[in-house]
């Protein structure tokens, strides 16, 4: 009885376990944010991750390229809230 309620247990970790998230962190705003910050086009930048933000508020990477943004505009302040 133990032997069965272990293999029970145990496949329902597993296969609860091996669920991915479906959603992918970069998605096309945030690649053109990216692209246009390598191309040093700061403002094009911003907007883009600004863009990814309101699609998605819980893309901590489009936070993070807004405030690198705020950061090589010198507006460090602003850049520390994100």
């Amino acid at each position: 009885m133990r032997l069965k309620s272990l293999f029970i247990t145990i496949c329902t970790f597993t296969i609860l376990g091996c669920k991915q998230v479906d959603t992918h962190p970069c998605d096309n705003n945030y690649i053109k944010g990216i692209n246009s910050l390598l191309s040093f086009q700061v403002g094009s930048a911003q907007e883009q991750f600004e863009n990814a933000i309101k699609e998605n508020p819980k893309n901590i990477y489009a936070y993070f390229g807004k405030a690198e943004v705020l950061f090589l505009k010198g507006e460090d302040n602003e850049a520390l809230k994100y």
